[in-house]
């Protein structure tokens, strides 16, 4: 028999669990026209891969991944609002001496695509 306190942290941690928010991937990213336009086609931010094959952000939040081709993108979270619009950096490097960074703002749909994603290029170094 199970006791009602647990029954209703067991109800509550499912609910969580079906409410969190998809975890950004960036090799997703790996698809977008950075150096180009990078707001010229929808963009997806999640859904590419497993959750279990996305690498856990590093000690400053950057979550990684090195294409086969060269070069690496970054992705790091910084929030996402009550309507559901997510804000993030990505870090992006073709495989040149050049890495480039980006805010990126947009609602995504349930598969993680957001139809038309703002990015702000940041000034380098």
């Amino acid at each position: 028999m199970i006791s009602v306190p647990l029954a209703i942290l067991s109800l509550a941690l499912t609910a969580q669990s079906q409410n969190a928010t998809p975890p950004l991937d960036p090799s997703c990213f790996a698809a977008v026209a950075w150096a180009v336009d990078p707001e010229a086609e929808p963009m997806q931010i999640f859904g590419c891969r497993e959750n279990s094959e996305i690498p856990a952000p590093n000690a400053q939040g950057w979550i990684t991944y090195e294409p086969s081709d060269g070069g690496f993108v970054w992705g790091k979270m910084e929030s996402v609002n009550a309507e559901g619009v997510w804000t993030f950096r990505v870090m992006w490097n073709g495989g040149g001496s050049g890495t480039f960074e980006y805010i990126v703002t947009g609602e995504p749909d349930g598969n993680g695509i957001i139809q038309s994603p703002k990015v702000d290029a940041l000034p380098g170094d």
